[in-house]
């Protein structure tokens, strides 16, 4: 409630009234002006906007009674992370090429992502259609741009496979894609023309480009995604406004029984999870990987040897020391 009404309450707070609060808080006031106030009253009052969920009973309670006091924040979701990034490159890519790809991009932000609601799978599906638009369209898309999105489907790809296709190769991968992804980011949209710089490079992209090779290593990204869960949630919103009426005490019966009985009609029905993974696999096996293997980046890499030793350390970090000689070996040939 508090993020989607935007309050700002110290917005039409008076002189009198910021002096009276400062002073309660043992703040000194006496020849401050009302913008030193209001800043030295939000410094104070800066904090976040909701609890946690499992400390809103009680906020004081001790993590370790919780029992979470181990409990590590991943550095990627693949859902969130995905979606979010690949909807900042469309947002991009059309002041990047001209054309027949610029025709085939407009086509399939149109019919893949025209739906009122979105979900990451559909993200996952334009990404291979986008990657198949710029290879049809060679003579008018530069060799940046398609790198760029084949990199793009092949993060997807890794990032959403089976437990597996978890090997020393594909950590190598996932190392050397989502570093050239980064670096042809920042070639690219230096300065973005649809959204902001800030917006291009936040979390999303640093999540993807430096988190998720060393979290691989570690565990399946797969095993991250909440889609489902997502879904589930969002049915249970949707139950909540639509069919309550909106008493605390009325809205958890109403969303368990309605979303049983939901369950038992959807049975008899193939499961729609399950028939998205299903597109998405029919169209990814129409999409060839390119012919470029990781000695291709090399050339992106030899102009700063910053940029070398930070892939190299990376690297040492989370694969085998036959593997971590053979990038050094490419980097420095």
């Amino acid at each position: 409630m508090w993020k989607e009404q935007k309050q700002k309450p110290l917005v039409k707070i008076s002189v009198m009234q910021l002096r009276k609060e400062l002073k309660f808080r043992g703040m000194e006031v006496n020849g401050k002006l009302k913008p030193e106030l209001e800043r030295d009253l939000g410094n104070l009052c800066t904090g976040i906007a909701n609890f946690p969920a499992l400390l809103q009973p009680c906020p004081d309670t001790a993590l370790e009674c919780l029992n979470v006091g181990d409990y590590v924040v991943s550095g990627v979701e693949p859902l969130h992370d995905f979606k979010s990034h690949m909807s900042n490159l469309l947002e991009e890519l059309p002041f990047n090429v001209v054309g027949k790809a610029y025709e085939e991009l407009a086509v399939i932000k149109k019919s893949v992502l025209g739906k009122s609601t979105l979900r990451c799978v559909d993200y996952r599906k334009a990404a291979i259609l986008v990657s198949q638009a710029v290879r049809k369209a060679d003579v008018h898309v530069e060799a940046d741009i398609k790198t760029l999105v084949d990199t793009a489907v092949e993060i997807r790809e890794i990032m959403y496979s089976q437990d597996n296709m978890r090997t020393q190769r594909n950590i190598l991968r996932l190392h050397n894609i989502t570093f050239l992804h980064g670096r042809l980011c920042v070639t690219l949209f230096s300065n973005p023309k649809s959204i902001s710089q800030r917006k291009m490079f936040g979390t999303y992209f640093h999540s993807i480009t430096c988190h998720s090779a060393q979290l691989y290593c570690t565990i399946n990204l797969r095993s991250l995604n909440t889609e489902h869960q997502e879904r589930t949630l969002n049915q249970i919103n949707s139950i909540s406004q639509q069919t309550s009426n909106r008493h605390p005490q009325h809205v958890i019966d109403n969303a368990v029984i309605r979303i049983q009985a939901e369950k038992g009609v959807n049975g008899l029905m193939r499961d729609v999870t399950k028939t998205q993974e299903s597109e998405v696999s029919k169209l990814a096996s129409t999409w060839q990987h390119p012919d470029h293997n990781s000695s291709e980046m090399v050339p992106n890499l030899s102009s700063s040897s910053e940029a070398v030793q930070a892939i190299c350390d990376t690297t040492s970090k989370t694969t085998s020391k036959k593997l971590c000689n053979i990038l050094v070996s490419l980097c420095w040939h």
